[in-house]
């Protein structure tokens, strides 16, 4: 059973059944915005609901400093790129509708000093606030630390064009 949970919520994630956003967007991979790199993170530690650990997947999150305002992009090989545009402070957040199946949120909050950060997704959730609004996900499907990817980002702006996840 938590098996077919975690594939739903990985499959739901991951994009599988053309999901529409809130606070986010698909993008083919390489037509992510362009912009300065201001941070690379990656994910580890992800556990299921039960709190069992499950394979972390392969994921690269970049935060973009864009002319209109800080992103998040995260990538995934063989998936379009999700484009998170509702954050500020260290937090962002998005919803997933799927034609089928529970709307998920994603909560996003990035590392500070020393401290890893944490990414949720879950059904349930509560949205609030205006624009941006904050994703509280309180039914956890899935959860994963965030921290810093070992290499710094490059200091110069870049296009992003062309670069698919590792």
């Amino acid at each position: 059973m938590t098996r077919l949970l975690l594939a739903g919520v990985v499959a739901a994630v991951a994009g599988c059944s053309s999901p529409r956003f809130v606070g986010a967007a698909a993008v083919s991979s390489g037509d992510e915005p362009a912009g300065r790199t201001l941070a690379e993170y990656e994910l580890t530690d992800c556990q299921n609901a039960a709190g069992a650990k499950v394979r972390t997947p392969a994921v690269a999150i970049r935060m973009i400093e864009t002319a209109s305002g800080r992103v998040l992009v995260e990538q995934r090989a063989e998936y379009d790129s999700l484009v998170v545009m509702n954050g500020r402070q260290g937090r962002f957040g998005a919803i997933t509708r799927a034609d089928s199946g529970p709307s998920l949120g994603r909560d996003y909050r990035l590392p500070s000093g020393e401290q890893p950060g944490v990414f949720t997704v879950g059904a349930k959730y509560r949205q609030s606030g205006d624009t941006p609004f904050v994703v509280d996900v309180a039914g956890i499907a899935f959860r994963c630390a965030i921290v810093v990817k070992d290499s710094p980002p490059p200091a110069e702006a870049s296009s992003n064009r062309g670069r698919t996840a590792p």
